[in-house]
């Protein structure tokens, strides 16, 4: 009974502790940039195989900034991850894709419509950060016809549904400060 104790008492000098981030760019974190033209080639053809939309979306940024695959261009590469997200029906995906077309204007779509996809995704499965995300670039960027305040009620509705109290600090800092921004005459 004692050794549990000690070993209980070293577990945190050990183990890395879990960073819960809600962000979709976490997936992003770990990845691999590539540097040379093979290295992309394997990368591309990697995440191809196994319908990796989320390092499809990340290697479509770099072969559109540095144009390391000549038969294969940044677009095609963020179609590819919009079609995985559609198919998927990843509202995180779409988001990120919305973001990076709304810079980029590689595809044909306009970053609007992915962005009011992701939207009606996170709605359906209630997911409050990305509904606070979306409302919170919806308010600087102006994309949709969605408003961002009925957007960001719709992430507080979801919240609150989903007991996440994490979001709803987040909605109640966000409102405060647009309240606060605001003089009465």
């Amino acid at each position: 009974m004692r050794k549990v104790f000690i070993i209980a008492a070293f577990v945190p000098f050990f183990c890395k502790a879990q960073i819960i981030n809600n962000s979709p760019d976490t997936r992003l974190d770990s990845f691999y940039t590539p540097v040379s033209n093979s290295e992309m080639r394997i990368i591309y053809f990697s995440a191809k195989a196994k319908n990796d939309g989320y390092a499809l979306t990340s290697l479509a940024k770099i072969e559109n900034e540095n144009q390391f695959l000549p038969n294969v261009l940044a677009s095609d590469i963020l179609q590819s991850a919009y079609m995985i997200g559609k198919t998927n029906q990843d509202p995180a995906l779409l988001y990120l894709i919305a973001t990076y077309e709304n810079t980029a204007n590689l595809m044909d779509l306009k970053a609007g419509d992915i962005l009011y996809e992701a939207y009606a995704l996170a709605t359906v499965k209630k997911n409050a950060f990305l509904l606070f995300k979306i409302a919170t670039y919806e308010n600087i960027e102006n994309l949709m016809d969605a408003k961002a305040g009925d957007i960001l009620f719709e992430a507080y509705r979801s919240a609150l549904l989903n007991k996440d109290v994490s979001t709803l600090y987040k909605i109640d800092r966000k409102s405060t400060r647009l309240n606060s921004s605001h003089t009465v005459i």
